[in-house]
């Protein structure tokens, strides 16, 4: 899988981009051949709003992007703010529970050798996954990287945000051996999920 994160800092109106997301963008996106689903998360304290795109393969990604411009520069005048986009490989993903509106997404950007990623996802998966998978409220992770320059982002979903400050304060006491294996982690972000289409 490969994906498309959209995110708007600094944004004025989040309910209605939301609502944008729901009516407009999502009917745009199902009409591309290869998509698999949109996470939309907010971070309202500090005007934050994220839609993650999923696509069955790089191709379909890269071809959607002209279909989905113009929805998206719509979509940043309704909210306001400063848009950036970012793309990755999917390079895990793992589900215990549905990720749905009102669940609470951990998200750490996270930067290594792209020499490195292939190591270090089996290490994550052998070593760090069945910690976070341990922790009380655990839904789901992801994993993305840009193989090119090493930088990505590592998601976890948890029940509520009270689960979330829980395995936010583990992650950290995890962040020594990670940056022992040449992980680079930025700070944690704490945001709500407020919107999925088929994720």
């Amino acid at each position: 899988m490969f994906t498309r994160l959209t995110t708007i800092t600094a944004a004025q109106n989040i309910d209605d981009g939301l609502a944008f997301i729901r009516d407009t963008v999502v009917p745009t996106l199902q009409q591309q051949r290869g998509y698999a689903g949109l996470i939309a998360s907010t971070d309202r304290a500090g005007s934050v709003l994220a839609a993650l795109t999923v696509w069955q393969d790089e191709a379909s990604r890269d071809a959607s992007e002209s279909g989905i411009a113009k929805v998206r520069d719509e979509a940043v005048r309704v909210i306001g703010g400063t848009v950036s986009v970012t793309l990755h490989e999917q390079v895990l993903f793992e589900q215990a529970k549905p990720i749905e509106a009102g669940t609470a997404l951990l998200v750490r950007p996270i930067r290594m050798d792209p020499a490195a990623i292939d190591g270090n996802i089996a290490y994550f998966r052998a070593e760090v996954l069945p910690q976070i998978q341990a922790e009380k409220g655990y839904r789901a992770v992801r994993q993305l990287i840009d193989r090119t320059t090493g930088e990505g982002l590592a998601g976890t979903v948890f029940d509520d945000q009270a689960s979330l400050r829980v395995a936010a304060a583990h992650a950290e006491e995890r962040r020594a051996d990670a940056e022992k294996r040449g992980v680079v982690l930025s700070e944690l972000g704490a945001r709500e999920i407020e919107y999925v289409d088929r994720a």
